[in-house]
């Protein structure tokens, strides 16, 4: 057996089949030709590298069952060796110095469960021939599966009311680790504890929304015209997050 120099590698035709004859001689002058020996296909051309899909970038989702999506591509030139799959990368870290998971896929997509976190993930193109593409841009996305938390420092109401205006001490929070902040809160209010009765205020906002902050502690009052004299008015709240 024989292998060719690098320098007559070079000189192949990349992304196609480059045909090799061999062609002996003796002493006495003699020529042996061998037509088309064998062949070699040579490929060095990297493929394009993918664009990222879903989750688009900055996503944040209340559920840990992700799909993680990103265009085809075809190898370059077009007669090259082809697509043999794409590796993705997902990690805590932008730098991917320690990575959570690691996948080779055929196609272009990848579908894994990761538990509450800020992830960085990116991926890449590899040929049949080993090229691999740049790596894709970076996307992130924020997985928060935490419901806000509500903190009633607000005592019982016994006093009698006869104008609004009074304020109310509920918080509400959406800070905790990994958590995407408040976008609504809202409250109504009914007649029977544990809204027994349809309300005689349907739910409506504390502040318009997006909040988008993690939390909102200032006091805050209900609308004092549609409560109904000599009775409870029991007052609920209620609030989610960016996710």
């Amino acid at each position: 057996p024989f292998s060719l120099l690098d320098t007559h590698f070079e000189l192949l035709q990349s992304g196609g089949t480059n045909y090799i004859s061999i062609r002996t001689f003796d002493l006495a002058g003699n020529v042996s030709t061998y037509i088309d020996t064998f062949f070699v296909r040579k490929d060095t051309i990297p493929p394009p590298a993918p664009s990222l899909v879903l989750p688009a970038h900055d996503s944040k989702l209340n559920y840990n069952d992700v799909t993680f999506q990103w265009s085809h591509v075809s190898d370059i030139p077009v007669c090259g060796s082809g697509i043999s799959g794409y590796e993705i990368y997902i990690s805590t870290i932008s730098d991917f110095t320690v990575f959570t998971s690691s996948y080779f896929s055929s196609e272009n997509l990848y579908i894994c469960t990761i538990p509450q976190n800020k992830y960085y993930w990116r991926t890449r193109a590899k040929d049949i021939a080993g090229n691999h593409s740049s790596w894709s841009t970076v996307y992130t996305v924020l997985i928060d599966t935490t419901p806000p938390l509500i903190v009633d420092n607000q005592p019982g109401d016994d006093e009698w009311q006869n104008a609004g205006g009074k304020l109310y001490d509920v918080d509400f929070f959406d800070s905790g680790f990994a958590q995407s902040g408040l976008h609504a809160i809202q409250y109504c209010v009914s007649t029977a504890p544990l809204m027994g009765l349809p309300p005689i205020i349907s739910w409506t906002h504390i502040v318009t929304p997006p909040l988008d902050t993690p939390s909102y502690v200032s006091n805050w009052s209900v609308s004092f015209a549609p409560l109904l004299e000599e009775v409870t008015n029991y007052v609920s709240v209620r609030a989610w997050d960016i996710a």
